[in-house]
């Protein structure tokens, strides 16, 4: 991962800006339980806020939860095939297209994320939100009603 750090600054630096939290560790986040079911996660402690790139938040996430123990050093290697490089970048520009087309949300949704993860795997994808795929994953193949 250190060799490709220059690459991954480069990449970094041509993503869309948002909002970023800055010190996501596990220690950070907990878990509900709302009133709908299911289970909510919320960050906690926001005193390093500030603007930083689509999907940088996960190279804190990560190197904190290795440092701090959350994650064992002997299983970081996982998390290359866990999120795969191309499909984070790949989610990362078709957030920029969103955005440059009028998308309102400013953090990145999930939607690109699992959308891109399938395109470069070569899954396809069950959706009913077959429009927004199409519009910014057009080589994504779906299944859809």
């Amino acid at each position: 991962m250190l060799e490709d750090q220059p690459r991954f600054i480069a990449d970094l630096a041509r993503l869309p800006q948002t909002l970023c939290h800055h010190d996501a560790a596990r220690s950070n986040l907990i878990a509900g339980r709302p009133a709908h079911g299911g289970t909510q996660i919320m960050a906690i402690d926001w005193e390093s806020t500030g603007s930083g790139a689509v999907g940088a938040e996960i190279a804190t996430l990560v190197s904190a939860s290795l440092r701090k123990g959350d994650l064992p050093a002997d299983h970081a290697s996982e998390l290359d095939s866990a999120v795969p490089y191309e499909a984070a970048f790949l989610a990362g520009k078709s957030f920029l297209r969103y955005r440059q087309g009028g998308g309102a949300k400013r953090s990145s949704l999930p939607d690109f994320y699992i959308g891109a993860h399938a395109a470069v795997a070569g899954y396809r994808l069950l959706t009913r939100d077959a429009t927004l795929y199409r519009t910014y994953l057009p080589k994504l193949e779906l299944i859809a009603p």
